[in-house]
């Protein structure tokens, strides 16, 4: 199997048959683990948690991904990193959602412990719902494409959006946790399907 990294990047190889951890990546996760649940501010007792997600694991990682394969950026990867990152911060908000007791007690302050059980359900909303606007802007940056085919999705989104609402705190969130996931999934394979199409 190939190994997927960048020693340039600081990147560690990883491949099926090397599973071993190295000192440097070792070091990679004991940062990230200061980062987020260490250090003197740490992202998952604050209720900075989504917006980092956002950036990190949307627009960090979509358009790094775009500008390390074409060697540029422009607003189109940025739009769909948003979209990307709006659905991953809300996996994070329904699992701050789903543990807001425990994590009140352990003195996290996060969104969800913040704004509520109700605003909490109305921002999920939001998350779940706002990429699909994302995609008028994507269609007028990339008129020759089709990434108006992630529309598809958002029945899905829109159902999930409405068990949330009905959910009770407890084992249920699981699924919709899960659920959420799997629509942020649909939504960046259409996505990226129109756009190569």
């Amino acid at each position: 199997m190939t190994d997927y990294g960048d020693d340039r990047l600081g990147i560690e190889p990883v491949s099926a048959a090397n599973r071993t951890r190295s000192p440097r990546n070792t070091m990679q996760l004991a940062a990230e683990k200061e980062f987020c649940v260490g250090g003197p501010f740490p992202i998952s007792y604050s209720p900075l948690g989504e917006l980092f997600v956002l950036a990190f694991f949307g627009v960090a990682g979509v358009a790094g991904t775009y500008w390390l394969a074409c060697g540029a950026i422009g607003p189109a990867p940025i739009v769909a990193g948003v979209a990307i990152g709006l659905f991953a911060a809300a996996v994070l908000l329904v699992n701050n959602h789903r543990d807001r007791v425990e994590d009140a007690r352990a003195g996290r302050r996060t969104v969800a412990i913040l704004i509520g059980a109700d605003a909490t359900r109305w921002l999920y909303a939001a998350l779940m719902l706002a990429p699909f606007l994302a995609l008028a802007p994507l269609m007028r940056l990339m008129p020759d494409a089709h990434v108006g085919a992630a529309i598809l999705s958002a029945p899905f989104a829109l159902a999930i959006v409405v068990r949330f609402f009905r959910e009770r705190l407890g084992r249920g969130l699981n699924a919709i946790l899960a659920r959420t996931a799997q629509v942020q999934l649909a939504f960046a394979f259409l996505l990226c399907a129109g756009a190569i199409l």
